[in-house]
This record gives structure tokens, sequence and C-alpha cells, in this order.
């Protein structure tokens, strides 16, 4: 996506079924996002591929009603993928009870969760949340050069200032140093990055 374009813009696009740019970037961006709710629900890993193709299906028939105003997309998403994977699981169970029913149409379900709207859009924010600091991290990193990567994510990870010195063979000063110039750094990528996909 440009950075010139605004939230919403990518969906104005991908709602022209010509764009398929627009589509590739709407999959790209919340590819991740429709899989976690679909291991969040429950489904296996085997039938995760096919629920995931019906729900892209919903969308290109529903992205034309999909209303801003009454939501963020991805809380919109979230929904849909969770209605979706709930209608197949409720198809291929009448399916088991009819008298020419093959077992391989069974939809696998592990440990069946139902969420609600609420804990949809809990859990949609915090995988959303871990998405921007990715792509914010993988923008940071083609910035920096030397220990500064290194010294950010060894404190992310909780090391403290005085090992993560030791174990990079530097001044804790420059921890200290390189630690504060990612941090602006990375406050600054999430900013823009929300501003450019947070829909």
């Amino acid at each position: 996506m440009q950075p010139d374009e605004t939230r919403y813009s990518l969906i104005e696009r991908a709602r022209n079924l010509d764009d398929s740019k627009a589509w590739d970037d709407l999959h790209n961006h919340y590819k991740n996002l429709l899989y976690y709710i679909i291991r969040q629900i429950g489904i296996s890993q085997n039938d995760q591929d096919d629920v995931a193709q019906i729900v892209y299906q919903k969308l290109l028939y529903n992205l034309k009603n999909y209303d801003s105003s009454k939501g963020k997309f991805r809380h919109w998403l979230g929904s849909l993928v969770k209605n979706t994977a709930l209608t197949q699981i409720r198809k291929k169970s009448t399916k088991k009870e009819s008298p020419n029913h093959r077992v391989s149409e069974d939809i696998e379900v592990e440990n069946l969760h139902l969420p609600t709207e609420d804990e949809i859009e809990s859990l949609v924010d915090k995988e959303w949340k871990t998405y921007i600091l990715k792509i914010a991290l993988e923008r940071i990193k083609k910035s920096y050069t030397g220990h500064a990567v290194s010294v950010f994510e060894m404190d992310l990870d909780g090391m403290e200032s005085s090992e993560i010195a030791e174990k990079l063979n530097i001044k804790i000063n420059t921890v200290y140093s390189l630690r504060r110039r990612i941090k602006q750094s990375m406050i600054f990528e999430i900013q823009e990055v929300v501003r450019e996909i947070d829909m």
C-alpha cells in the first residue's frame, strides 16, 4: 500500500471487483487475522484453508455492505469469519446425518469455542496490535544497522541493560542510547502504520 493512501481507500478500491491489486493488499493485511480467528473458534488445521476460502468468497460478496460508521473493518471481518465458520460446521453436521454422507465431508472441530461479539472484538484487537507491531519492527530493521535492532529485540525479551551490553560487547551507555532511539522510531512507525492501515 502506498503511504498516501487513507485508511478506507483500500476498502473502497477493493469494492471494485476489477481491482486485483486492492484485493491482494486486503488479503495480505488480513490473512493472519482471519486464520487466527478460525483457529480460536476451534476449526482443525485440515479445514482452515477451506473455511478461509469460503470467508473470502463471502467477503467478495458482502464488502459492499460494510459501513465504516458502524465500526472498524477488522471487527466486521471478525464477525464474518465467526459466522461463516459456524455456518460451515452446521452444514457439515447436517450432511453427516444424511444417508449419502461421506466422512471426508466433515469439518473437524478440535475444541469448539463460540466467542461472543465482545470476545471476537477483543481477539481481533489483540491480534491486530501484534500485526501492527510486526510491520513497524520490519520497517525499523530496514532503517537501522549494527546493534540497534538487537538491543531493541533483547529489551523486548526483558533482558537487563547490563546483560545486553555484555552479550553484544558494547558499553551500557550505548545500550541506553540505542534503545531510546529505536523506541522513538518505533512510536513513529506504529503511528504511521496505524494511519495507513488501521481499519
